[in-house]
């Protein structure tokens, strides 16, 4: 996969420990940033698949009447 150019301005205490991370785990800056902005896609794009989205409908006018009898009338 082709390689892209470009500029990402961090705060400097995090980019002091996204280094700190990247030597602890014997890898690039680039391929943690890479790796980091990964997990961060996948677990947005899992999350907006679990969503429920409930629609409500217009049943009519509510009624008071709902017993036993009301519902099960021959």
């Amino acid at each position: 996969m082709q390689l892209v150019r470009t500029t990402v301005r961090l705060h400097q205490p995090l980019k002091n420990a996204a280094d700190k991370k990247a030597q602890e785990l014997d890898i690039t800056f680039q391929a943690l940033l890479t790796k980091a902005l990964k997990m961060y896609l996948q677990l947005q794009s899992s999350q907006a698949a679990d969503e429920i989205v409930f629609k409500a409908r217009d049943v009519g006018e509510p009624v008071d009447n709902l017993d036993r009898e009301a519902i099960y009338a021959d």
